[in-house]
């Protein structure tokens, strides 16, 4: 476990593979001159609650992000290709955590303070998932999941369709009425801002953005890279 873990107890586990159809490699892709990763590890640093390990697969493929996490000094957990949701488990198992936070690789611009926020109401609260996107009203890019680890390792031997295996929540989203679920909306709908990877064009657009930027890309919040965007897209 990372030395950070003694001071912020809650596992940042972040989903990351390179055979995206898409953006193949997308995850060590640069924007700003360095990996997408690279820069969603820069951002959670500063996460007052959580610190990050990445949950990547046992494929030879995937080798360059664990290669990469290594050098970063970053916690890897390796597993499925396709059951990306056994990948959650095995880091669960190993990080021994009473919840984790689930993100995705490819949300380099994704706020720390979300993470906080989220955590704080599950902390607060007995809710089994604390969540920003059942509803979602932040951009693509910004979503946040805090899940209780007892709740998801019980669940996921009733997982049994390949978007369960896969999207490692969907089954909760599925069947709400077993599970207490809390959500948190923001102050507007943004969710038609894109802040994610998903397409090439995705990639250059963010690139171009951070080129704009006087300060580092860490010291941004969601709110001020919106704008930034859409200014730019103006």
């Amino acid at each position: 476990m990372p030395p950070e873990a003694t001071e912020k107890q809650v596992p940042i586990i972040i989903q990351a593979r390179m055979t995206s159809s898409r953006v193949p490699g997308k995850v060590l892709r640069k924007i700003g001159g360095e990996p997408l990763l690279a820069l969603l590890l820069q951002r959670l640093e500063k996460s007052q609650t959580g610190f990050a390990v990445v949950a990547t697969s046992v494929e030879t493929s995937d080798d360059p992000i664990a290669d990469f996490c290594r050098s970063s000094g970053v916690d890897v957990v390796r597993g499925p290709l396709d059951d990306v949701a056994m990948r959650f488990c095995r880091a669960i198992d190993k990080l021994q955590s009473d919840c984790f936070v689930r993100v995705c690789a490819d949300s380099p611009f994704l706020d720390p303070a979300l993470i906080d926020q989220a955590v704080g109401i599950y902390q607060q609260t007995d809710a089994d998932l604390v969540t920003n996107v059942e509803t979602r009203t932040f951009p693509v890019g910004q979503s946040v999941e805090v899940i209780s680890s007892a709740t998801y390792l019980a669940a996921y031997q009733s997982f049994h369709t390949a978007d369960h295996f896969e999207h490692v929540t969907a089954y909760f989203y599925e069947h709400p009425d077993n599970f207490k679920i809390q959500s948190f909306q923001s102050d507007g709908h943004y969710n038609d801002c894109h802040m994610a990877i998903d397409t090439e064009t995705n990639l250059q657009t963010l690139d171009n953005l951070v080129a704009t930027l006087d300060r580092p890309l860490d010291s941004y919040g969601w709110k001020e890279l919106m704008t930034r965007l859409d200014a730019a897209e103006a």
